[in-house]
């Protein structure tokens, strides 16, 4: 997870993941230089979780130089991305990595979403293409899958 000035969705969004039904995992958060109370929150939760790691950019460099950074300190086999502002279901890293673990040919996934707003209210669905043939289609346009419900092999990325 990235975060930058995102204090108000925080909290929420860290404890979707720590609640989850699956508990053997790190999780890996870039403070990517933020001025609102978004470091406290991290603190916070640090301290409390030892399966938290925070990493402090000096200086904003952006979603993606942040992520790369998460992703070096990442040890595990499979890596899951996390918006700051979104909530993940209980169960979604329990079933996205028996998933995997699976279906060895598999070297990503994601999932359709809600929307919610800013009260927590679902608006609506997010459907992304399902079917291999599907999103092999549609990845030359477009990315066929909602980042933030994504789970891959780290060895894809290495």
């Amino acid at each position: 997870m990235s975060v930058f000035n995102q204090g108000q969705y925080l909290e929420e969004s860290i404890r979707s993941i720590l609640s989850q039904t699956f508990k053997n995992f790190e999780f890996i958060i870039v403070n990517d230089a933020c001025s609102d109370k978004s470091p406290q929150i991290l603190k916070y939760w640090a301290d409390r979780d030892s399966r938290i790691k925070i990493i402090t950019n000096e200086e904003n460099i952006g979603l993606t130089k942040s992520l790369n950074k998460a992703i070096k300190e990442a040890s595990g086999e499979y890596i899951v991305r996390q918006d700051s502002d979104d909530i993940s279901l209980e169960e979604r890293l329990e079933k996205q990595v028996s998933f995997l673990d699976l279906h060895t040919d598999v070297k990503i996934l994601g999932t359709f979403g809600y929307r919610i707003s800013e009260d927590g209210t679902i608006i609506g669905k997010q459907r992304v293409p399902v079917s291999s043939n599907t999103i092999k289609k549609y990845i030359i346009k477009k990315n066929p899958f909602m980042h933030t419900s994504v789970m891959m092999r780290k060895e894809i990325i290495e």
